[in-house]
């Protein structure tokens, strides 16, 4: 969920909803919890995945050159760290790094892994109304972890970024997806 401003804005539109939020990058998590995104959802500090164990996750760094060029404050509150971390991902670059080359991957930090069929199971929930996926390319590994969930229609609606490039490695596209 990044930094949740759009957890906020969701809440603003649905504010009796019930929310899990997942996000594995420990600078992203501070910044949720300064924000106190924790205190109004339930924050699930790890990313979703194939399997409940540990993954690398490549940290994205750099600032955009719009950054130093704007005064638009959404392009301010996504650096807010002081770096671009919303690209991170559990799966390596790869031409990411040609699309935009001022965002960097040089450091990688292990992050708890979890499933969305465990996480479900684990909850104790009976359906799931709305997943919004930005995983960064890491798509196939969650509907790999989520079988059983879309096996037996316990997700209503699901809605996921794409992109036809490989942005990542073994990135699926849109046609895949």
């Amino acid at each position: 969920c990044h930094h949740g401003y759009d957890t906020d804005q969701i809440l603003d539109i649905c504010p009796d909803s019930k929310m899990y939020i997942f996000e594995p990058d420990p600078r992203n998590i501070s910044i949720l919890k300064e924000r106190g995104v924790d205190k109004k959802v339930k924050l699930i500090e790890a990313c979703v995945s194939n399997n409940n164990n540990k993954q690398d996750l490549y940290l994205s760094e750099g600032l955009p050159p719009a950054y130093f060029e704007t005064s638009d404050e959404d392009m301010k509150k996504y650096c807010q760290s002081g770096e671009w971390t919303a690209s991170s991902s559990i799966k390596k670059p790869k031409e990411h790094l040609e699309v935009t080359p001022w965002c960097e991957f040089n450091k990688s930090v292990e992050v708890d892994s979890i499933t969305l069929d465990y996480f479900f199971k684990n909850e104790g929930l009976e359906k799931i109304d709305f997943v919004w996926m930005d995983v960064q390319g890491a798509e196939d590994l969650v509907f790999e972890g989520a079988q059983e969930l879309l096996t037996n229609n316990k997700i209503k609606y699901m809605y996921t970024e794409y992109s036809d490039r490989e942005l990542y490695e073994n990135q699926m596209n849109l046609k895949q997806i």
